[in-house]
């Protein structure tokens, strides 16, 4: 079952965008190839796939981009390639 925090003001909440989202999550975590590369200073990884999961990988980078995830987790830029 999905809870959410008690501050949470779910008259506020899209259900259709959380579905969205919660579809892109399956999307990059089942579907889609994860290439690891090792550097001298972490790791790099390359996400591919085709069709809905490059939609998924490609929105979940921007978001990624766009949080904190970007200043802890993600310490160098993401490239998007064709």
């Amino acid at each position: 079952m999905f809870q959410g925090e008690a501050e949470t003001e779910w008259s506020k909440v899209s259900i259709v965008a959380l579905r969205n989202h919660l579809v892109d999550l399956d999307n990059i975590t089942v579907h889609a190839a994860v290439s690891i590369v090792p550097l001298t200073n972490g790791l790099r990884f390359a996400m591919t796939g085709d069709g809905a999961v490059r939609g998924s990988i490609r929105r979940m980078a921007a978001i990624s981009l766009a949080g904190e995830a970007a200043q802890t987790i993600v310490p160098a830029p993401v490239h998007m390639t064709e």
